[in-house]
């Protein structure tokens, strides 16, 4: 099984959609900030000169080129956290045809043949959200409610992390989980991890992408691609 992983997308995705084909990937999965606005007003102002409108235009249908690659993702700070909510709480986690978003801390499996375990956990780090004190700005923040669900999601193949792996709550999280791969952003103001607790970790970069070939006996290759 070919997963394509992929870093920040920001909303540009036709050329991550063509990546994965030209790969003959049989999954995308993402680390978050995938550019989950569809209201492009909503664009929060630290995102709007990086994130294109092209999830809102799929969304109406102004886009209708279909997704021919499965799109898994999680949470990222310049995602619209408060509608991925809703979407949360009415059931419905496919948010595109196709494209799939994991709710904060939980586990699904992708694959048919080969099924995998994927545990996503999105957003970023808060001090006050952590500790309870909600403020206008918590559903971008990550609690400890939600590290907690995680880690009691058990054994894991592959866990997806938005924020820094020094963060609070995060080596718990490997911990408890036990993944055979750690996905997450490349930092540029914190240190980068080849491995943690023993576990390789990939961090990509802004629009980076990179090939992992999965097998029964696990992870044969993985391949960096040109961003």
């Amino acid at each position: 099984m070919k997963i394509l992983c992929a870093g920040p997308v920001q909303g540009h995705y036709t050329d991550l959609f063509k990546r994965a084909q030209d790969a003959q990937a049989h999954w995308i999965v993402a680390v978050g900030d995938f550019g989950i606005y569809p209201d492009p007003a909503r664009i929060d102002r630290a995102a709007r000169p990086f994130t294109a409108n092209e999830f809102a235009k799929r969304y109406v249908g102004a886009i209708s080129e279909p997704i021919n690659v499965p799109v898994l993702t999680i949470s990222g700070v310049h995602d619209d956290n408060r509608w991925l909510a809703h979407r949360q709480s009415v059931n419905n986690a496919e948010i595109l045809s196709n494209v799939h978003w994991l709710a904060q801390g939980y586990k699904t499996v992708i694959g048919f043949d080969l099924q995998i375990r994927v545990t996503g956990f999105g957003r970023a780090y808060s001090e006050a959200t952590y500790n309870e004190q909600y403020g206008k700005k918590s559903h971008r923040h990550y609690t400890r409610r939600d590290v907690e669900r995680a880690c009691s999601s058990g054994p894991t193949d592959l866990l997806v992390v938005y924020e820094h792996l020094d963060s609070p709550g995060i080596r718990n999280l490997v911990f408890a989980t036990r993944p055979k791969l750690i996905l997450t952003r490349f930092q540029h103001k914190n240190k980068n991890y080849p491995s943690i607790q023993g576990i390789p970790v990939v961090a990509l970069d802004r629009l980076e992408t990179r090939e992992i070939i999965w097998k029964e006996t696990g992870i044969e290759g993985i391949h960096s691609q040109n961003s």
